[in-house]
């Protein structure tokens, strides 16, 4: 299906869910949707929007493609743990402990080799995943991160931080790239940001944590505003200007 005719049955869709959103533009919709409606699982661990405007979910079951009208359930025959779900290049979509990975073309879902062969017991469990603009897979375990060229079949796992180093952070909870190409991780000590080329990751050190100091989430916005999520906390951080906002 061509992308622009994707995109018009999309929002055809969303249309048919959002007749009060449509009729009453000042009021809010909130739809609800569970395995009676069609997805695999009410556990969802991951949202993510593609460049075609679908919207997918993750659960330990697979992955959920949701067009405006109906899901679609795809599965890659195992349980899949994970917390976040990328995007390439290619608009193939990358997600799991076990990396698997969604073919656009194909429209089937394929396990990375490397996986298959035992390597998750040597490196950890895969939790997050963040395309680089180097084009490169970052996937983050619990104490480190790990890098992989996608399509290269040779392609070897090889850590970014080396494994002797000492990390000034554990309990890597998301990893993301601003809009300036630098590698962010959230962490149980609070919010780190990388380079190519640095010795080790910088804490934003301007941020006033609270006493608990573990990031559950984070984002950055259209205007590049660091949206971060604590456990009893929001902030939000314009790291241009040099302000912060506590919610």
């Amino acid at each position: 299906m061509h992308k622009s005719q994707r995109i018009i049955r999309i929002v055809a869709g969303l249309c048919l869910y959002c007749p009060v959103l449509v009729s009453q533009p000042n009021q809010a919709l909130l739809a609800q949707f569970t395995t009676n409606d069609g997805l695999a699982s009410n556990t969802v661990t991951a949202i993510h929007q593609d460049s075609y405007g679908y919207m997918w979910f993750q659960s330990f079951q697979g992955l959920d493609r949701f067009d405006g009208i109906e899901f679609l359930n795809y599965r890659s025959g195992q349980e899949e743990l994970g917390y976040s779900i990328a995007e390439d290049s290619l608009g193939n979509l990358w997600y799991g402990s076990s990396l698997t990975v969604y073919d656009q073309i194909d429209d089937k879902l394929y396990q990375n080799k490397i996986f298959q062969q035992g390597k998750e017991a040597q490196v950890g469990r895969i939790l997050n995943i963040a395309y680089g603009p180097d084009h490169f897979l970052y996937l983050a375990t619990e104490e480190n991160i790990l890098i992989k060229d996608p399509y290269a079949p040779d392609s070897t796992l090889r850590f970014l931080f080396p494994e002797e180093m000492v990390l000034p952070f554990q309990g890597i909870s998301k990893i993301r790239f601003d809009p300036q190409g630098r590698l962010w991780i959230a962490s149980d000590a609070g919010l780190f940001w990388y380079q190519p080329g640095m010795e080790s990751p910088v804490p934003l050190l301007d941020l006033e944590y609270p006493e608990d100091r573990s990031v559950k989430d984070f984002l950055f916005d259209r205007n590049g505003k660091l949206w971060a999520v604590f456990t009893h906390e929001l902030i939000l951080c314009d790291l241009q200007q040099d302000t912060t906002g506590y919610y």
